[in-house]
């Protein structure tokens, strides 16, 4: 009321506003209060318009008042971004680091079903998308526009690999196939068979002569790429596997499962051995398992192997100098020795990372249902850090090229970038979709980022730094 008495609105305004309150109480047969305020208004009925002024009015605001709501959202979220890239530039660390930016550069539907897999390709500017429909569909990312289409698996497509050099695609499904694509043409040319139940992750090692599936039948499968035979079968779950991932250099495989556990395999001479099932981890006593980890409370959905530069930023880290400071403090009185030794040691790795020296460590990211977030010393079996933040499932998880942040997409339809160095959150984007965000990746060479929805559709988000300058002097 006290709004309304402050408004000055000329005597012209006022006569439309009246004209147009008194024909909503005549369209909606409010028909007292009609004689009353035309006559205490002093309009007449031959005066009045017929065009449903004032609801047409009120539904333009209500749609002014969401694009506000939008815009505070997005505004909100670049200040939060640009407070915690000062307090990074005030740690003495750079401030802009090809973080995602908003809004998204590109909205593509075309999937009839979510969105369920993105892959960019390692050479030309393509994401090939996967999805619930059955399709898989080629984006050009400098436009937006959808390539190609091709529609090869009679069910959900739940996983994308691509090699090095970008010639050969695996794609499998819950059709129970993995299907070879030569690339960029996106044409079919194999379909590898062996699994009893749905495939849910594949990827290449790192020869490229060879492919590795998770499968809903408990097991991790070993394919030749030129035979299509199965070499070898790894058994060690007792559920769903969900994914699988392989160390760029060391000889390290990990897979995650709905048993709750993530398996660390040696497979330093998984290629070895001949079809079938005569080389599996079964057949050899489980020698191939390294660790079982199991600090999780739920569903793990997801995982992923740090690259190098990530590698190094962890092990320059707080958490993890803290974390093998006192793995080494225990194992030292554990054999008697002197704690000074143990500092030692700790220094020693430090410096090596300092140098840019490649790790031998092998450190692994795990999204679960739990909502959290955990990175592990893969080799050593133990949990480093717990990141905390989501507010439902951890869908998926990517170590961003630069090594520097762990992006993560989550049921809550946020996206999330941390902080390797501080085990921090310094970047949220609410909301990225509409509905559930089910998949990311990022390219390295075009920097931008990709996210799948159930929304059924694909976003492209550019990675570039920001363009404007933070001083510290901003946020003091």
């Amino acid at each position: 009321y006290m709004g309304y008495k402050n408004m000055v609105l000329t005597e012209k305004q006022k006569e439309e506003l009246h004209k147009a309150i008194l024909e909503y109480f005549k369209t909606n047969g409010y028909d007292k209060a009609y004689e009353l305020f035309k006559l205490e208004a002093k309009i007449k009925d031959d005066d009045l318009p017929n065009s449903n002024m004032l609801e047409k009015k009120w539904v333009s605001v209500v749609r002014l008042q969401k694009k506000i709501d939008e815009l505070q959202t997005q505004l909100n979220q670049i200040m939060e971004e640009a407070g915690a890239l000062a307090k990074i530039k005030l740690s003495g660390k750079e401030g802009s680091d090809n973080l995602l930016q908003i809004p998204a550069k590109f909205i593509m539907p075309g999937h009839r079903a979510q969105v369920t897999t993105v892959l960019f390709h390692p050479i030309y500017p393509l994401l090939i998308s996967g999805s619930e429909d059955a399709t898989l569909k080629m984006w050009d990312i400098e436009t937006g526009k959808l390539e190609k289409s091709r529609k090869e698996h009679t069910g959900t497509v739940n996983s994308l690999a691509i090699n090095k050099p970008g010639t050969i695609l695996a794609s499998c499904g819950s059709d129970i196939a993995i299907k070879l694509w030569n690339m960029p043409a996106l044409d079919c040319y194999k379909t590898l068979q062996g699994h009893d139940h749905n495939i849910s992750g594949i990827i290449f090692l790192p020869t490229g002569d060879h492919i590795v599936s998770a499968s809903r039948d408990k097991t991790i499968k070993i394919w030749d790429i030129g035979s299509g035979f199965c070499i070898r079968t790894l058994t060690g779950h007792n559920e769903w596997v969900r994914k699988v991932v392989v160390h760029p250099y060391l000889p390290i495989l990990v897979s995650c499962s709905q048993d709750q556990t993530i398996i660390v395999w040696d497979i330093a001479n998984i290629t070895t051995g001949s079809k079938g099932t005569s080389g599996s981890a079964a057949a050899s006593g489980g020698s191939n398992i390294l660790h079982v980890l199991n600090e999780h409370e739920h569903v793990i959905e997801t995982i992923a192997i740090a690259n190098e530069l990530a590698a190094n930023t962890i092990e320059k880290s707080e958490y993890f100098t803290k974390y093998h400071f006192l793995a080494n403090a225990e194992q030292t009185l554990l054999n008697g020795k002197a704690l000074e030794e143990v500092k030692g040691s700790t220094e020693a790795e430090k410096k090596k990372a300092e140098k840019g020296e490649k790790s031998k460590i092998a450190f692994v990211a795990s999204g679960s249902r739990d909502k959290q977030i955990k990175i592990w010393d893969a080799k050593e079996g133990k949990c480093i850090i717990t990141l905390v933040g989501h507010d439902n499932w951890v869908r998926e998880v990517l170590f961003h090229p630069n090594g520097k942040f762990l992006v993560s997409v989550s049921d809550d339809k946020s996206i999330r970038m941390w902080d390797l160095h501080t085990g921090r959150c310094v970047k949220k984007i609410a909301d990225a979709h509409v509905h559930f965000v089910t998949s990311i990746d990022i390219s390295p060479k075009y920097m931008v980022a990709a996210t799948g929805s159930v929304d059924q559709t694909v976003k492209l988000w550019d990675c570039n730094q920001l363009n404007y300058h933070i001083t510290e002097s901003t946020f003091l």
